[in-house]
């Protein structure tokens, strides 16, 4: 009959011992125990048991001590367990019963670790049942000729000695492993010893991959990232100049993976996911390998986006299937927590959630929370999976304890279930607390573009919003009157729960106005049907959407010589927009207007129903004017320089009126007006302000002032456009001004001399508006002004162009 010797090492291990040699009893034949220098009864609780104790020294050397106890090992076989082991129940016989057969050389036995000290090993192989991995080692060993230990630390037989040998694995024989549980690590210094002996090993087997990464893992626990990515690196790179030429290649799966795991902590996804089929090359066929590929693969998608966002996903899906597909499988690479179970499932089912299968996501997290009741990511996937299933009430419930941790995830997942239930209030104190928490990290990188959504939507209920990145970011945008940008989102089909969503929340915030510009042409172009989508969801609330008739009418004005007919032309090459010649009607009209008023307002007593029948005829007589100008154009925009010298007057008579200030250097400006030769209609006399440069300084001051003074009532219809910036960016300018127009994009825009152009002979500037935008003008005035008619003009204008933005030659007083 084979006899089975059990070899140990100890030192102060009087609380750990006990429970090992009761798990052996009846089932080794010797038990072999060397003691390295116990000060506490190790020994004697040794000798009580029956076993042979050895005294050696310890040398910082797991081998030397080992290799001691195998010289009083007796047995045809010897295993090897560790104080803080147990043979679990039933796995005496069936170790037995394989050295019995006489078939075995190397076995593999499953090892499982504790999570607590408290937990029996009754209930750590239940866990094991149910997700809990196991790790195969080689802890049986036939004696023969060679058989020893090598390596100070994670010592190992020599590889050559298996080559040729049978190796089996011993599914029936499992240990419980106690010394993973992170207190009893600590309490007995484990971590420094470790890392002390793992960095003098490391020097010594540089190309050492499983030594390599053991150190990198111990570097990581104690914090020091910068050197577990340094070892990471050093190990890796010299594993690679190696691979291939030792006769038994040792294992590559925890180094890749671990380098994998920091790379992706850098934000280096592509390289992660490299390193990960490097590896594979390499022969590492491991979940862990597959569970970080699909992290990978999912962090490529989320930082992708677009259309490639699919199909990583779908990638990183296969991945984390391969996991599971292996649950249950043993391996004799320590496989990451969870990695065929519970953390396989969360992660998966995250995926699924980001691909809008939320009821398959959330049979997924209840599937990890069945296996792992604590796991906290599964726990906030959940509640996220309740919350796409159109459940925000039963999200709320079970994500509310979440908000005791200090991590944003939960917070963001509360808001977006306040903002599922209109309770806009609450949604904004949460993304508060939310942008807070977030400097420390989310469980789920995901949530942080959640978060930005949910802020970019208070925004929005704030009656303030602004552009952003996704799906609300391009709503927002068109509510702000601002280009979208670089957003992947646009020209997509909107999202009608969103849609839905952000406008009874606009509605329920006050600000239904804002709704008014998801029905203009831009926000068609940009999310094509919207406006018959958002029509048919309120209309399920009992919200009426109605065309008021008010026109939106367009006008654009300016100091003379300013630039207002090269954005003129510019504008009416656009398919949709007319904005003929300039009429010079508008102004007068306004003029007349504010005599009247002003004669009406001397009558006493006087009601308001004369004023009332004055901006009535006012508005229908320049309606009509326009109207019949502009031909049936679905935008009609009017450009005389001084229009907006009545905004304030035209922004009461058409309250959806949009008004742009185009804005040139006074200086440049001032240069212009001295050269034209404009005289009144009435006098026949030069106009005073193209007299000389100090008059057209005041001029242009005083009406970029006004105009500027006058914008305060229009706030939120009014745009100022400088021409500098037009002609050496006018894709940019026209993408903004078009946005602030509510119409769509137009390339023609941006070629207007190759349009059939609608140039006045009253226009001064019609010969120069014919070519393309250029900048030849742009600093014109530079050349064309002496020094002192600089400071002429500075000295009268200067604190409206410094308010303009623009650089001072001369330090001069700012004339009251």
């Amino acid at each position: 009959m084979a006899k089975i010797s059990l070899c140990v090492i100890a030192r102060d291990e009087e609380e750990l011992l006990p429970g090992l040699l009761q798990s052996v009893a009846g089932v080794v034949d010797q038990v072999v125990v060397v003691d390295t220098g116990s000060v506490d009864s190790t020994v004697e609780v040794a000798r009580s048991f029956g076993a042979q104790v050895v005294s050696d020294p310890w040398q910082n050397d797991f081998s030397k001590a080992r290799n001691v106890a195998l010289e009083y090992a007796e047995g045809d076989y010897v295993l090897i367990l560790d104080a803080d082991e147990r043979l679990a129940p039933g796995a005496g016989k069936a170790l037995r019963d394989a050295v019995e057969i006489g078939e075995v050389d190397f076995g593999l036995l499953p090892l499982i670790n504790a999570v607590d000290v408290d937990e029996t090993i009754e209930e750590v192989i239940a866990q094991a049942e149910v997700g809990r991995e196991a790790l195969l080692l080689p802890r049986l060993f036939r004696r023969m000729e060679g058989l020893c230990w090598e390596g100070e630390i994670h010592e190992m037989v020599p590889p050559d000695l298996m080559v040729g040998r049978n190796t089996s694995v011993l599914p029936g024989v499992r240990i419980v492993h106690y010394g993973a549980v992170e207190s009893l690590r600590q309490a007995r210094g484990k971590d420094v010893r470790n890392l002390q002996l793992l960095k003098s090993r490391c020097e010594r087997e540089p190309a050492n991959p499983v030594m390599g990464a053991y150190l990198v893992r111990e570097l990581i626990r104690a914090g020091e990232l910068d050197a577990a990515w340094e070892q990471a690196e050093s190990s890796w790179s010299a594993f690679s100049k190696v691979v291939g030429t030792a006769r038994v290649r040792p294992t590559v799966v925890a180094l890749a993976s671990l380098r994998a795991h920091l790379l992706l902590a850098q934000g280096r996804n592509n390289c992660a996911l490299d390193c990960l089929d490097r590896a594979r090359a390499w022969g590492a066929d491991h979940p862990n390998v597959d569970l970080m590929s699909g992290a990978a693969a999912e962090m490529i998608a989320l930082e992708t986006g677009g259309d490639q966002s699919g199909h990583w996903l779908s990638r990183s899906a296969a991945y984390y299937d391969a996991c599971l597909e292996r649950h249950g499988v043993l391996f004799a690479e320590e496989l990451f927590p969870g990695a065929t179970s519970w953390a396989a499932q969360t992660r998966l089912g995250t995926v699924r959630m980001l691909q809008g299968a939320f009821q398959e996501a959330l049979e997924l997290f209840d599937a990890s929370l069945s296996a792992k009741p604590d796991h906290y990511e599964a726990v906030l996937g959940r509640a996220e999976a309740l919350l796409g299933l159109g459940m925000p009430e039963a999200s709320l419930q079970v994500v509310e304890p979440c908000l005791e941790t200090q991590m944003a995830d939960g917070w963001v997942i509360a808001a977006a279930a306040c903002d599922a239930l209109g309770r806009v209030d609450e949604l904004v104190l949460l993304a508060y607390r939310a942008r807070e928490l977030a400097p420390d990290g989310f469980v789920a990188i995901h949530r942080r573009t959640c978060l930005e959504q949910l802020e970019l939507a208070c925004c929005i209920y704030g009656g303030q919003p602004v552009a952003g990145p996704g799906p609300v970011g391009l709503v927002a945008s068109v509510m702000a009157g601002v280009p979208e940008g670089d957003n992947f989102w646009a020209g997509q089909d909107p999202d009608r729960a969103l849609i839905t969503r952000i406008a009874l929340n606009t509605i329920l915030s006050g600000h239904s106005v804002l709704l008014d510009r998801l029905f203009e042409p831009r926000s068609e172009q940009l999310m094509p049907g919207i406006g018959r989508m958002l029509s048919t969801a309120l209309a399920e609330f009992d919200i009426n959407v109605q065309e008021d008739g008010e026109p939106s009418y367009v006008f654009i004005g300016g100091a003379g010589r300013s630039g207002t007919t090269l954005l003129r032309v510019m504008l009416d090459a656009h398919k949709d927009i007319y904005c003929g010649p300039e009429l010079k009607l508008v102004v007068e009209i306004c003029k007349m207007h504010q005599d009247w008023s002003s004669l009406m307002s001397e009558v006493e007593g006087s009601s308001g129903e004369p004023q009332a029948a004055l901006d009535a005829g006012t508005r229908a007589f320049i309606g009509a004017a326009l109207q019949e100008m502009a031909g049936g154009a679905e935008c009609i925009a009017e450009k005389t320089p001084h229009n907006l010298l009545a905004m304030e007057l035209l922004g009461r008579l058409f309250p959806r009126a949009r008004f742009i200030h185009v804005v040139r250097d006074g200086r440049a400006v001032s240069a212009s007006l001295v050269k034209q030769q404009w005289s009144s209609a009435e006098t026949q006399q030069p106009i005073s302000y193209c007299q000389d440069l100090p008059s057209a300084a005041t001029y242009w001051r005083q009406v970029v002032s006004a105009i500027r003074q006058q914008s305060q009532a229009v706030s939120d219809r009014y745009m100022e456009v400088h021409y500098e910036d037009l002609v050496t960016e006018p894709n940019r300018v026209m993408r903004q001004v078009l946005a602030f127009l509510g119409q769509s994009w137009d390339e023609q825009v941006l070629t207007h001399q190759q349009s059939d152009m609608n140039l006045g002979e009253r226009e001064s500037s019609s010969d120069a508006v014919r070519e393309a935008v250029h900048t030849r003008a742009l600093t014109r005035w530079r050349n064309e002004l002496s020094d002192s008619d600089v400071a002429q003009i500075e000295q009268v204008a200067s604190d409206a162009l410094t308010a303009m933005g623009y650089e001072l030659v001369h330090r001069v007083k700012q004339v009251g």
